[in-house]
């Protein structure tokens, strides 16, 4: 009876030092757990303020080259508007005065033609642009739903490890 009595003392000893030990370790548990969780949330912050960065640089070198290159078309044209005022005032000045009107009326067409045209090609460098806009914006979302994706698979895979 004795003996039932120490291996009876002796089995609640251990099954509460069993669950001391197994509670202390609980807490420490759900504290690295919580450290995992919060370095992953950490992670893929910082990784998607970089993707947002690289995104606003894109951006802004493709403003550039867009400014760089209205800029230039701009430049082209008014120096074809200028050679055509050039050549008409030299006709004018050549050709007899009853030509004189219908040359004023081939300038005029030919000036609209030009000026149409390079509204047209702004146009044509502002879809563009959208389009590129657009296109480097769903970029970085995607990327960015990727790192997200990325991150709740691994608090996933850190749950199931600790179940």
């Amino acid at each position: 009876m004795k003996t039932i009595k120490r291996f009876s003392a002796c089995s609640l000893v251990a099954v509460f030092v069993f669950i001391s030990v197994a509670g202390a370790q609980q807490p420490n548990r759900m504290a690295q757990q919580q450290a995992q969780v919060q370095q992953i949330q950490m992670q893929v912050s910082e990784q998607a303020k970089k993707i947002q960065q690289q995104t606003q640089q894109q951006l802004e070198q493709v403003l550039q080259q867009v400014q760089n290159q209205v800029n230039q078309l701009r430049q082209q044209t008014q120096q074809q508007l200028e050679q055509v005022q050039v050549s008409t005032k030299q006709l004018i000045e050549q050709s007899p005065q009853k030509n004189q009107q219908e040359i004023k009326e081939q300038t005029m067409q030919r000036i609209q033609q030009i000026q149409s045209r390079f509204q047209q090609q702004v146009q044509l460098i502002q879809s563009s642009v959208e389009l590129t806009v657009k296109h480097v914006q769903q970029e970085a979302q995607f990327q960015i739903q990727q790192l997200q994706l990325q991150a709740s698979q691994q608090l996933l895979e850190l749950q199931g490890i600790d179940r």
